[in-house]
């Protein structure tokens, strides 16, 4: 267990995968919250400021280093619940999409509507977009005209 950068005395993270209070006499382990498309996240706060963060992001934060610019983390076993830092990697944002070629989906915010798409092109052409638009809201799980995009 190790104190999550910017949060020393505060808050610590596990190689499991766990994030813990220290704010009170007893650590606490921390509510997880899912986000829409099932990433973990926890809130913590610091000089009456709260933020939600990724736990992924903190674990990899804690014991490996901050994000590499061009990076992204990625769960080696594809389960977004499985936060141990031996399941997760940096890797290059362009290796998201190794080809052009690749299949993806797109899931409504509500979670009802689901899109796939035999390519990046195709996807983007549907969403009267470019690739480019299209991989870059894959890679920072944003949302672009109410839809999440996933590889397949």
């Amino acid at each position: 267990m190790e104190w999550i950068p910017q949060y020393e005395g505060l808050y610590k993270a596990t190689r499991d995968g766990h994030i813990y209070s220290y704010r009170k006499e007893k650590p606490i382990k921390l509510t997880i919250f899912k986000d829409t498309i099932g990433y973990s996240k926890v809130n913590l706060s610091k000089d009456a400021r709260h933020t939600l963060y990724y736990v992924h992001h903190l674990i990899m934060l804690t014991f490996v280093s901050p994000r590499p610019e061009g990076y992204v983390i990625t769960h080696l076993n594809r389960n977004k619940d499985d936060n141990s830092l031996y399941n997760l990697k940096y890797i290059p944002q362009s290796s998201v999409f190794r080809r052009e070629g690749e299949a993806l989906k797109a899931i409504g915010i509500d979670d009802k509507d689901v899109i796939y798409f035999r390519s990046l092109t195709a996807a983007a052409k549907y969403f009267h977009t470019n690739q480019l638009n299209i991989k870059k809201k894959i890679v920072d799980a944003d949302v672009y005209k109410g839809y999440f995009f996933y590889p397949l």
